[in-house]
């Protein structure tokens, strides 16, 4: 029976961009002589333990693979590989300059996926594989970087991929500017299928920046990296908890949590049993 699904049939138009307001100029000041604020300055983000104070953190899709998504063919999906390396979290580029590793460049401890799912290797905490690997999927905002995040999230979906946690999509701006309203309905229709969604803008001077790894994230970057860090975090406790109660210990796919004064672990969160109708859709 076909269902209903907003994200397919009525997708809601985004809320128009605020206004801003420029302050009045200063009594008894010429417009051009009234003070002007000066510019926030610019310094390095802190994603350590102590300057994480739990996010709060939406989710907006599906949190597990669902039932009735049928698996992609072999030619649409990304490849595999065993998480042989520990890490924060993955970056996962749907596709070719995605930004996967300027994410992980900016994120301490985070690893790029190589456009390659990290499968964890077998273990006691998940039926098909030990620890689960965090995974941030990422994708460009054009139709071809969205498309090709679709077909990820439709592979992940199926249950073909085990072994992983995914935490949600990254979509980053492909070129300055808002998106025309055609991609920005089919980023919101792909975004459906995934439990979080982050819009990264465009950063012109991500352009410039050496890839030797001392560029401090930018401002844009950094509320990003603070949730993935403790979503990733959280994750890896949830796992360590699991495998407590179950008496075993499962072999590590994330880099253990670095400080005690981590935020914990948030309750598992209902898996979202219905079909999903956002992978159609071409």
């Amino acid at each position: 029976m076909a269902q209903h699904n907003p994200w397919l049939t009525a997708p809601q138009e985004a809320s128009p961009d605020p206004v801003t307001t420029r302050p009045a100029p200063s009594a008894g000041l010429p417009r051009s002589s009234a003070p002007q604020a000066a510019p926030p300055r610019e310094t390095a983000v802190d994603l350590s333990a102590e300057s994480i104070a739990a996010p709060v953190v939406q989710r907006r899709g599906p949190s597990a693979p669902q039932g009735g998504v049928d698996e992609l063919d072999a030619v649409d999906r990304l490849p595999r590989r065993p998480a042989s390396a520990l890490a924060l979290a993955w970056w996962l580029g749907a596709h070719g300059g995605a930004g996967e590793s300027t994410l992980a460049e900016w994120l301490p401890g985070s690893r790029p996926a190589d456009h390659r799912w990290p499968t964890a290797p077998a273990g006691p905490v998940d039926p098909a594989g030990g620890a689960p690997s965090p995974v941030v999927l990422v994708c460009r905002s054009h139709a071809r970087g969205l498309q090709a995040a679709q077909k990820a999230l439709t592979d992940w979906a199926s249950g073909a991929v085990p072994g992983v946690e995914l935490l949600g999509l990254v979509v980053v701006a492909d070129a300055p500017g808002r998106l025309p309203k055609p991609l920005r309905d089919l980023a919101r229709l792909v975004g459906g299928g995934a439990p979080r969604v982050w819009h990264l803008p465009w950063i012109e001077a991500a352009r410039y920046a050496p890839t030797d790894g001392t560029t401090a994230p930018p401002a844009p970057a950094r509320k990003l990296l603070r949730e993935v860090t403790h979503l990733a975090q959280a994750a890896a406790q949830a796992s360590v908890e699991i495998g407590a109660q179950t008496g075993s210990s499962a072999p590590a796919t994330s880099s253990p949590v670095p400080d005690p004064a981590a935020p914990a672990a948030t309750s598992p969160e209902p898996t979202t049993s219905a079909a999903a109708p956002w992978r159609n859709a071409r």
